[in-house]
């Protein structure tokens, strides 16, 4: 069986480790978030959870459930929140 998972924001300091600048605006973001993110080692336990369950897709964290969610109600709206949100992140 293939499952396909949809992660959210999951604690990982992707920008730092990914070798870009992290600047003091996204620390402030980080922090102001900090509740909302998924720890690695839930979205571990959910990833393993859907397996074991042999689920065919998983969204992990609160975020993607309300993505997906979203996505399927309004695609052009999801689309278009997720793009202005990606800009205002590049931006910094």
């Amino acid at each position: 069986m293939v499952a396909i998972i949809f992660p959210g924001a999951i604690k990982t300091n992707i920008k730092k480790n990914s070798g870009l600048k992290e600047t003091k605006k996204d620390k402030e973001e980080a922090n102001k978030y900090a509740s909302k993110v998924t720890h690695p080692n839930d979205a571990a336990q959910q990833i393993i959870t859907a397996i074991e369950k042999n689920k065919y897709r998983a969204t992990i964290g609160k975020d993607a459930k309300f993505l997906d969610k979203l996505y399927r109600l309004a695609p052009q709206y999801a689309v278009n929140l997720i793009t202005k949100k990606m800009k205002s992140m590049s931006q910094s």
